[in-house]
């Protein structure tokens, strides 16, 4: 794969890649701005944000309209660290992506009605995620997991109070902070070569003014030194358990032992949890694992929908006798080559969505480790049996747990 990069005088960074096995460009702009970016008292900023970009901009009354009049498309998201804006569009009309974003960077609408409309919005689907089942055992499990760093609350706010509470100048200031060109990454890929692309990029973006970008002094999380635990009741269909272990961040290399140990974990119906306490001993219905890569400490979580006859202690004795193989015993080669060899195809598989690649191509950008992401196959196949016992040994440690038992009322 070929990649190239510019930066221009303003800091922002653009980074291309050209493929021929479609007609369409997508064009993806990341801005390092998510919930981290936050403080206490004014969250869900970032996520209010995402939805009034879509509310027009200066030359664009209706951000969506033209672009569905040639059959493109746009969407974004907000998370913890970013927020990620992208839209695919024929190659012909590229030029016309180009000027949609760059007006959006530079000119949005940001006015009060759209802000009033956008925050009643926002508050129905906070209440709406709290009523569902489970809605709420994310954030708690946040509020477990960090005391100090901004990750304990979630995207869309830690509280409705917050969000009802935040007026159009809390969001102006964050915009004014954050959605700056030099904290910025543009990324394009598609059917465009890279001459066009840098050309049109130059045209439409280079001119937006540079802005001193000063990074957030966000406070360290203090190393777990003790297991936590909760209990919650709910009017749930079925009991649940959910268990998360702090992690490194993104940048650190450690990040692919991880996640080949999530893959061994819970990723199919032949890695251990899945095989062992689903199908053989049938204490859970469903159990996965995962983990977040993040900015600063992430976190490995396993969440399982417990079966009616098994009682939450048994379920949490049946994870921890899982994990503690983990930290005692050598995973054998032939499981650590099955679990390469589904990573490899599975990702070289997604570098021919477009979309996908571009988000990727742009996040890893945004924090200097392009090369890696280039790399990526190598660094997991480089991961050892002997890594994997190694950050399990640490890992589960009982006093690194954090554990929620989510019970039916």
């Amino acid at each position: 794969m070929e990649i190239n990069k510019h930066t221009f005088s303003n800091g922002l960074r653009m980074i291309h890649s050209f493929t021929d096995i479609t007609q369409n460009v997508t064009i993806n702009i990341l801005y390092g701005a998510g919930s981290r970016n936050e403080k206490s008292g004014k969250t869900g900023i970032a996520h209010l944000l995402e939805h009034l970009m879509f509310c027009g901009s200066q030359n664009i009354p209706n951000f969506d309209q033209p672009l569905e009049a040639i059959g493109g498309t746009s969407n974004a998201f907000t998370n913890d660290d970013i927020t990620n804006y992208y839209l695919t569009i024929p190659k012909e009309a590229a030029e016309l992506g180009f000027w949609l974003e760059s007006d959006r960077m530079l000119n949005p609408t940001l006015s009060q009605n759209s802000f009033d409309t956008q925050k009643k919005i926002v508050l129905e689907e906070f209440k709406q995620h709290l009523n569902e089942p489970y809605g709420d055992v994310s954030s708690l499990l946040r509020k477990l997991c960090y005391k100090q760093h901004p990750y304990k609350w979630s995207t869309i706010g830690q509280s409705l109070e917050e969000v009802e509470n935040l007026e159009l100048n809390d969001l102006l200031s964050f915009h004014e902070r954050n959605y700056v060109p030099a904290n910025a990454v543009i990324s394009i890929t598609g059917n465009i070569s890279y001459e066009n692309a840098l050309s049109l990029t130059e045209k439409w973006f280079a001119n937006i003014p540079y802005s001193v970008y000063v990074e957030d002094n966000i406070p360290n999380e203090p190393e777990q030194t003790s297991a936590r635990f909760e209990t919650y009741y709910r009017n749930i269909p079925q009991n649940a358990i959910y268990k998360a272990y702090h992690i490194c961040n993104v940048k650190n290399k450690d990040i692919f032992k991880y996640d080949l140990l999530s893959d061994i974990l819970a990723n199919g119906k032949s890695s251990r949890l899945i095989n062992n306490l689903v199908y053989e001993k049938n204490v859970f219905t469903s159990i996965d694992a995962s983990i977040e890569n993040s900015f600063d400490t992430g976190l490995l979580r396993i969440v399982g929908k417990i079966q009616d006859n098994v009682s939450p202690e048994e379920a949490d004795t049946a994870i921890n006798e899982e994990t503690e193989k983990l930290r005692s015993l050598i995973v054998s080669d032939y499981e650590m080559e099955k679990w390469k060899n589904k990573y490899e195809s599975i990702t070289l598989a997604k570098r021919f969505d477009i979309e996908h690649l571009a988000e990727m191509l742009a996040f890893y950008e945004y924090i200097g480790q392009t090369d890696r992401f280039l790399n990526t196959i190598d660094f997991y196949n480089s991961v050892s049996s002997s890594d994997i016992l190694t950050i399990s040994e640490r890992l589960f440690d009982s006093k690194h747990s954090n554990t929620i038992w989510y019970l039916k009322n």
